[in-house]
């Protein structure tokens, strides 16, 4: 059976990017609604012999800062968590969809993994040769290079 990976950067444009860990090769990279997303997904998980496990990056799991960041960081940190409820929300959509199709899932961290890379480092890292947009490329880096 092969494993597929698939990476899901959460928001109004979902990112999402699929990995097999025993090929080393990224085999998607893009962006959709999360209705679009969600049915790439299911469609992966119908293809025979593959199993999927997605890994979602989770706003529920970012850092805020702590009791020694400066005024400053923990006004950032207060402001991006404030305009992150609606990624935050969709995290828990895209568990509550795993759960349903009872597709294996990980929740990550936004603070745990490298991030925002344009499209010519992204190329450099993945070799990845089509087109990418932020989202596609967040989504291929929570993914990519995993075993």
């Amino acid at each position: 059976m092969k494993l597929i990976r698939i990476g899901v950067d959460p928001g109004t444009h979902t990112g999402i990017a699929a990995w097999i860990p025993s090929k080393r090769i990224l085999v998607m990279c893009e962006s959709d609604g999360i209705i679009g997303a969600q049915q790439t997904i299911l469609e992966f998980k119908a293809q025979k012999n593959v199993e999927i496990e997605i890994w979602i990056e989770d706003a529920r799991k970012a850092g805020r800062g702590g009791k020694y960041a400066s005024a400053k960081a923990q006004k950032n940190a207060n402001s991006k968590a404030q305009g992150a409820g609606s990624v935050k929300r969709d995290s828990a959509i895209w568990e509550e969809f795993c759960k349903y199709h009872q597709i294996r899932y990980s929740k990550l961290a936004p603070n745990r993994r490298i991030t925002k890379l344009n499209k010519d480092q992204f190329a450099l890292r993945t070799r990845w040769q089509g087109r990418t947009n932020e989202h596609g490329r967040d989504a291929g880096m929570l993914v990519y290079g995993t075993q």
